[in-house]
Parts: C-alpha cells; sequence; structure tokens
C-alpha cells in the first residue's frame, strides 16, 4: 500500500500524533477524499511534509466530525493542480478543509499553505481555527471558491496576537470572511473572527484582498496590503457585517480600483486607515442604503479621496480628535433623488487637511472646520453645510482659474483666501465675474 493510503486510514484512528510524516499523494478524486484525513479526537502534526495531487477534490488535510489537529513545530502543505490532457485541471482541491473541524497552530508553529488548484484553507459548519504561530498562505492558480486563497465561514477564527499571517496571491482572491447559506444549516447566524495578529496582504490581480460578509469582524492587529495589479482593497458587504479594526491598517493599490467599499447595509469602523490609490481610483466608499462606514485617524491620497452613494452614512472623525489628512476629492453619486447618502467631514487638528473639489450631487456633504484644520479647495464645490471656524484656501488648484463653492448652509467665523480682479470687478460694475465666489443656496 502507498504511503499516503497508510496516512489516510490512520488519521481515522483518535489520538494520532504525525510526527514528521512526508505525504505525496497522487491523482486522488472525490469530495472526502485527502492525503490525511482526520474524523475524529484530537491529533498533532508536527514537521509534516504534505503534497497532494489531484484530478478533482483532491485535498491536503481533511478534518471532519469535529476532530481537532494541532499544529506544532513547521509543518507544508501544499495541493497541486494535476495536468490531464495537458490542460490544468480548475476544479476544488482546497490544502486544508474543515467542515466540521478545528484547527489550532500553537505559539512557534510555522505553517505554510501553498494552493495552485483552490484555496488554501476552507472552514465551514461552526468550524473553528485558532492561529497564534506564523501561517504563510499562497495561491499560484486561478480557480477557487470566491477566487479566493482563505475563507473562513459559519465558525470562529481567531488570530492572537502572537500571530503573524502572510497572503501571497499571485493569481486572484485574499481573503474571505463569509457566512453564505451554510449558516442556516448549522444554526450558527454570525461568523466570527478576531484579528490580533500582525497581516500582510500582497500580490493580488484585479480583485479583492479582504472580503467580509455576514461576519462580525474586530481586533486590533495590524493589516498591510499590497495590490500592485488593481482592485479592492477591502469590501464589507450584506447587513450581517459588522467590522470594528483599532489596529493600523494600510492598503496601496496601484492600477485602479478602490482602497474600501461599504454596502448593502454593511457596518463598517475603522481607527487607523491609510489609502494610497496611486493616483487612480477611489480612496474610500459608502456604497448604498442603510451602510454605516465610520472611519477616524485617516489619511487618504486618491483622485476621488471619499465618494457617498445613495442612502449611505459616512462619517469621517465623528468623535473629534483624530488626524485627518485627505488628498483628493470628496464626490456623491448622482442617484436622481436628493439628499439620500451623508458624507460627514470633520477637521478640527492643526494637522488636518482636505485638499481637493467637494461635489455632493443628489446627496450631502458637510464639512467642519476647526483649530487650524485647512480645506485646500482644487475646482469649484458645491456642499450642503460648511462651518468655517478655522480656513478655507480658495487658491489651491494651482492655475489662473476662478473658484466657486456653493453651501446651503455657511456657519463659523473663519478665514477664507480668495482671488479677485479689482480693475475688472470695477470696469464691470453689475456683475463680479472675476473673482472666486462663494454662493449660499439658503437664507
Amino acid at each position: 500500500m502507498e504511503k499516503s493510503k497508510i496516512a489516510q486510514i490512520l488519521c481515522m484512528a483518535m489520538g494520532i500524533a504525525l510526527v514528521g510524516t512526508s505525504v505525496d499523494a497522487a491523482h486522488y478524486t472525490g469530495n472526502y477524499t485527502g492525503s490525511i484525513y482526520v474524523n475524529s479526537g484530537e491529533n498533532t502534526m508536527d514537521g509534516a511534509n504534505v503534497v497532494v495531487t489531484s484530478y478533482n477534490f483532491g485535498r491536503a488535510l481533511i478534518v471532519r466530525g469535529n476532530a481537532k489537529v494541532t499544529l506544532t513545530g513547521t509543518n507544508y502543505l501544499k495541493q497541486v493542480s494535476s495536468l490531464d490532457g495537458g490542460a490544468e485541471t480548475l476544479n476544488i482541491g482546497d490544502t486544508i478543509w474543515a467542515s466540521p473541524g478545528h484547527i489550532v497552530a500553537e505559539t512557534g508553529s510555522k505553517t505554510t499553505l501553498i494552493a495552485t488548484n483552490d484555496t488554501a484553507v476552507e472552514m465551514y459548519y461552526n468550524s473553528t481555527a485558532l492561529w497564534k504561530g506564523d501561517l504563510y498562505m499562497e495561491k499560484q492558480g486561478n480557480a477557487g471558491s470566491y477566487n479566493s486563497i482563505a475563507n473562513f465561514t459559519d465558525g470562529r477564527t481567531e488570530f492572537t496576537d502572537t500571530s503573524t499571517t502572510t497572503i501571497k496571491d499571485t493569481s486572484t482572491g485574499g481573503l474571505t470572511l463569509l457566512n453564505v447559506s451554510h449558516s442556516n444549516k448549522s444554526g450558527n447566524p454570525n461568523n466570527i473572527v478576531i484579528l490580533d495578529g500582525k497581516m500582510t496582504i500582497i500580490g493580488m490581480k484585479n480583485n479583492t484582498g479582504m472580503r467580509v460578509a455576514g461576519t462580525i469582524l474586530s481586533g486590533k492587529g495590524d493589516i498591510d496590503m499590497t495590490l500592485p495589479g488593481g482592485g479592492t482593497g477591502f469590501n464589507t458587504w450584506s447587513s450581517g457585517a459588522k467590522t470594528n479594526l483599532t489596529g493600523n491598517i494600510n492598503i496601496d493599490i496601484a492600477g485602479g480600483g478602490t482602497g474600501i467599499v461599504a454596502a448593502s447595509g454593511s457596518q463598517t469602523d475603522i481607527k487607523k486607515l491609510k489609502i494610497n490609490m496611486n493616483d487612480a481610483g477611489i480612496g474610500a466608499f459608502a456604497y448604498d442604503a442603510n451602510t454605516k462606514l465610520d472611519l477616524y485617524n485617516l489619511t487618504v491620497n486618491a483622485p476621488v479621496a471619499l465618494k457617498i452613494g445613495a442612502g449611505a452614512q459616512f462619517n469621517v472623525n465623528k468623535t473629534g480628535g483624530n488626524v485627518v489628512k485627505v488628498t483628493g476629492d470628496l464626490e456623491g453619486v448622482s442617484t436622481g433623488t436628493p439628499g439620500w447618502g451623508h458624507l460627514d467631514v470633520t477637521l478640527d487638528t492643526e494637522d488636518s487637511f482636505v485638499t481637493g473639489a467637494a461635489n455632493r450631487n443628489d446627496n450631502q456633504i458637510l464639512m467642519t472646520l476647526r483649530n487650524k484644520s485647512v480645506w485646500n479647495m482644487t475646482g469649484d464645490s458645491d456642499i450642503t453645510d460648511l462651518n468655517n471656524y478655522s480656513f478655507v484656501n480658495m487658491n489651491a488648484s494651482g492655475d489662473n482659474n476662478y473658484e466657486t463653492l456653493k453651501t446651503a448652509v455657511l456657519n463659523g467665523g473663519g478665514e477664507f483666501t480668495m482671488d479677485t480682479d479689482l480693475q475688472k470687478s470695477f470696469d464691470n460694475k453689475d456683475v463680479i465675474t472675476d473673482s472666486d465666489k462663494i454662493i449660499i443656496t439658503e437664507g
């Protein structure tokens, strides 16, 4: 009997310790087929080297029946797409699949998961994962559920403050924190993910770095995300998606896309966020009705820095006292229904600024400036409310054009820097045309 089959049979017993196991399985088919199959008891993997090559549904490690697998030491697991008539088979074949099962990676452990056919990790039906060590996941193929490298679904996943996670995807994908229809079967209405460790996501091509749906995501861990091929950095959607992150979140995207999109009734709260779109795309977008996006310490560099959609609520620094540095325009979506979306930006520290134009279109944009903060207006702007107790610079466009600021309501005793040609204004006594203008559209 080949050694892969021996390993598969042994792990169906209870309390198996796989120390230094080396498995090289070839051409498995079948939904519950894998190099190592665990369906009961508490089991340990220490120093395992597992590679599975499959035509269809082949997996390196399967954990079912609420069995538990503890990872210690250094473990390497890889799922390889097979060649069938010279063509790569693009069907399901996860590196680790738990349904339901429980994974614990101990402090100091190092786990490497490579997937070429589907995802590196699939956690379903009340499965749990506790990552206390180092985790490296890489996706090398183009297929997979939700085009993702890792799906944590319908259960509880925790990355502790002793963990470091690196996700590298050379195709499409990212990390999916998803609660799909499985919750109806498992009786678990929420997917819970706690991120207290450091996470790095790199190398996606025109896809989403992290997707959160029907999930409660929280934590103090830092996230660094780099998407050199464009795409969406962070996407929260569905009414069950609630995100509260207090660590440093850094998103860098080249090639266009959006730094963060909140949609479909999701609630997103991020305390420290930096977005660099490298001169293409949108920084942060609250997309549609019943969606709430709250950002606090914020740095954004994008052609459209902040965008508001119909019926969404988007707050920047609503509690006050946070540093806000926005380079790019503020924009409302044209919906045909006035007054739906609401973008409220507060600048109240000396080093806070917005450099860009602001146009509400069919939505509402409110801006408050205090404590030597600055709005550098780079083009004609139309907003709902301006509370200026600080400084508005209407000469920031860098050209010779005159700018017009429209606001429905103007409050405060702050300063405006405006440009005007006095001689031409005196010559044309009826209408002042050669000047920056402030137009208050409501009394």
